[in-house]
């Protein structure tokens, strides 16, 4: 990727001073898919990505004739959103079927409760009880959990056993929970990463 530092400002100031920075996009966009093809080989399961915005007196400002239009910045961005959301999938699939380590962060909006599960009653029908709240917590992985509890609180330390994903969510079913003992939550798998 194209670094402001080093040998990479050096050579942008010689182009600028001799007024040539013919290939420029050619190689920006080469650079791009380099990008692309780092993040997809290391299969980075969270992207953080966002469009540079040069402020008045500061160095990147002079420059800001020669920074890509924004709508190639936004198309940019989506791509790699697309990408993030590619590789958080296949990363978190690999855990199906095993147990994590998940810190409790909070309940979510979505409390669980049956619409109509209170139309039984006085109708002659059984009462649906409603599902326990669907809370969330992150995992030694930093991915989020999605699972349901009657007592999880902010801050306990459980361990979850990862049911399905998809691609925006991990839902899980809680096994342990050990608020007041953390050395009870269950070892965790580490996995080799690939140095660049």
């Amino acid at each position: 990727p194209w670094s402001w530092r080093g040998a990479g400002l050096m050579s942008l100031i010689d182009r600028k001073r001799g007024g040539e920075l013919l290939g420029r996009i050619q190689a920006i966009r080469r650079q791009f898919a380099e990008t692309l093809g780092i993040a997809r080989y290391a299969g980075f399961s969270k992207i953080h990505a966002f469009p540079f915005s040069p402020r008045e007196q500061t160095a990147a400002f002079r420059w800001i004739k020669d920074f890509i239009p924004a709508e190639i910045a936004r198309d940019r961005m989506t791509r790699l959103a697309d990408l993030e959301r590619e590789l958080s999938l296949a990363f978190r699939k690999q855990f199906v079927g095993e147990v994590e380590r998940v810190i409790v962060e909070g309940k979510t909006g979505e409390d669980g409760s049956a619409g109509d599960a209170a139309a039984g009653s006085g109708s002659g029908e059984p009462r649906t009880p409603a599902p326990a709240p669907i809370h969330h917590g992150r995992s030694d992985r930093h991915f989020e959990i999605f699972f349901e509890s009657d007592n999880a609180k902010p801050g306990d330390l459980i361990s979850i056993r990862i049911d399905r994903v998809t691609p925006t969510r991990t839902h899980g079913t809680m096994l342990v929970s050990s608020p007041t003992r953390p050395d009870l939550a269950l070892p965790v798998r580490r996995h080799a990463i690939p140095v660049l």
